[in-house]
């Protein structure tokens, strides 16, 4: 299981669980970046947040 402090939460995923919501980000963030907007995030904060997941699952 992974932690990640979001502001003042702290989610627990497990790996496929963040795997999954990083593929979906990573798809969102490449081929539709209108649609971030649809899950309530700018483009800065996609692509912070793919990063983020990126270096969560690196770090794995």
């Amino acid at each position: 299981m992974k932690a990640k402090t979001i502001t003042k939460h702290v989610v627990v995923l497990s790996d496929n669980e963040a795997r999954l919501i990083y593929l979906a980000l990573r798809h969102i963030s490449k081929e539709d970046p209108e649609s971030s907007e649809v899950i309530g995030l700018d483009r800065k904060m996609l692509e912070k947040l793919v990063g983020e997941f990126y270096e969560l699952l690196r770090i794995r």
